[in-house]
């Protein structure tokens, strides 16, 4: 529900956020169609081409013969082959895609300062020592940041704290309504760039648009560029609307064009949880739905749980945030530091439950019709440091990429936050600055 899209904010900022939405969506449409003008001389008649899900003339039906059964099996042998060899193009790409996704998870050498303190691209961050709270490292703490989702630990530290975690949730409607959506294609997939569009703006999905971007431009920071000068010259320039540029060439999904945040668990109105296990999946899958459904049935609304939310952060210190909702999506008035966020997690850390919780590296999910799905923790840094003991991710556009990290080892706990980094980053300097915290 998005840093990608930051680049088109000076031009839409008095917008009301629904508003900027749109705007966002009709312009990532206008850039794709438009960016490839150029080339639509080589690219095919588009009257030529039949809509997905137009059916073809009506055929008037003939005797079937030997010969009809006949060239009929040649054809279903060649269209099984044909099948076959689509399925095998797919999973070729997946296997690129997976190895992509493994390369890039191999973290980039540190660099480090000359008193041999890791340097780190995000725009704040906070090293600090979970159980006296002495702070060992800081950049721009006192900074304001969106903090996205790692203000779920917060959402998370008030419903653990109010107790009944095995009293049984009622999922109602407007726990369902946590915008924005993702249509969950997969890394290796190949669609029509036209059929991307199409979904981009009748359903709005957030990796669709990441897809098209990365797609268009090469990267998603190449194409808010496109966008920014696109913008620029908006004026009457609406007819390029009309035109086509390979809109019928094939897109194969890139894993970045997945990361598309944030994610929802689909849970139902009128099904029915336990709190613990809804808050098991708030902290390891990040799922948004499920914030507001505990949020609600916690306070009774979104609004006076954002009250509860901002008298406990005042009591923890946490006095330069201010919490409009539970799930850390884009809203004006909300925001934190990264000193703050280390003063919520030191809480949260400390709550045995959520300490058992943002540890696991995957969880079965049993949904209310019994349907089971396998959660895969958000933070990477589980599987790749035996010391890392848990804690939350976020990410939203404006928030860039954010962790709180934890690490122990004998004698020591620490907390690492993490703020405005990129992706190729965030998991390496976030690495280094627990394995610094924890030899300090």
């Amino acid at each position: 529900m998005c840093r990608d899209a930051c680049a088109g904010k000076s031009f839409i900022a008095n917008s009301s956020t629904m508003k900027w939405r749109k705007q966002f969506f009709f312009l990532c449409a206008l850039v794709s169609v438009f960016a490839l003008n150029a080339w639509s001389q080589d690219a095919p008649d588009s009257q030529a081409v039949r809509p997905s899900g137009v059916s073809g003339p009506v055929r008037k039906a003939k005797a079937v013969t030997a010969k009809d059964t006949e060239d009929a099996d040649v054809e279903s042998t060649a269209a099984h082959k044909t099948k076959t060899s689509k399925s095998t193009h797919a999973a070729s790409h997946r296997k690129r895609a997976k190895e992509k996704e493994t390369e890039e998870s191999i973290p980039a050498p540190t660099e480090y300062t000359p008193e041999g303190i890791p340097k780190t691209s995000a725009a704040s961050a906070i090293v600090v020592d979970a159980n006296s709270g002495k702070i060992l490292y800081e950049k721009n703490a006192d900074q304001t940041r969106v903090p996205a989702s790692t203000q779920k630990l917060l959402t998370a530290l008030v419903v653990a704290e109010s107790g009944f975690l095995e009293r049984t949730v009622t999922v109602q409607v407007v726990d369902t309504l946590a915008e924005p959506v993702k249509l969950n294609i997969k890394a290796g997939d190949t669609y029509q760039r036209i059929d991307l569009l199409r979904a981009l703006l009748v359903k709005s999905p957030n990796d669709v648009a990441r897809c098209l971007a990365r797609d268009n431009a090469g990267s998603i920071e190449a194409f808010a560029e496109i966008m920014n000068r696109r913008a620029q010259q908006l004026g009457a320039v609406h007819s390029h609307l009309a035109e086509s540029g390979f809109l019928e060439r094939t897109v194969t999904v890139q894993v970045v064009d997945t990361l598309a945040e944030p994610v929802k668990l689909n849970i139902k109105a009128g099904d029915t949880y336990q709190r613990i296990d809804l808050l098991r999946a708030l902290l390891v899958k990040s799922p948004n739905d499920v914030a507001r459904c505990l949020a609600r049935d916690n306070a009774g609304s979104i609004e006076a749980f954002a009250q509860i939310m901002n008298r406990r952060a005042q009591e923890l210190g946490a006095v330069h945030s201010h919490f409009v909702n539970p799930n850390g999506l884009p809203i004006p008035g909300q925001y934190s530091t990264a000193r703050d966020l280390s003063l919520i997690a030191r809480a949260a850390y400390a709550n045995p439950t959520i300490r058992s919780i943002v540890c696991l590296p995957q969880l079965v999910f049993r949904y209310a019709n019994g349907r089971t799905r396998e959660l895969e923790n958000t933070n990477k840094l589980l599987r790749r440091l035996p010391y890392c003991n848990g804690m939350k991710t976020g990410y939203t556009d404006a928030a860039g990429k954010c962790l709180i990290a934890s690490g122990t080892r004998p004698g020591k706990d620490v907390i690492v936050v993490v703020l405005g980094d990129s992706s190729s980053k965030v998991w390496r300097d976030a690495s280094a600055l627990l394995s610094w915290g924890l030899l300090m």
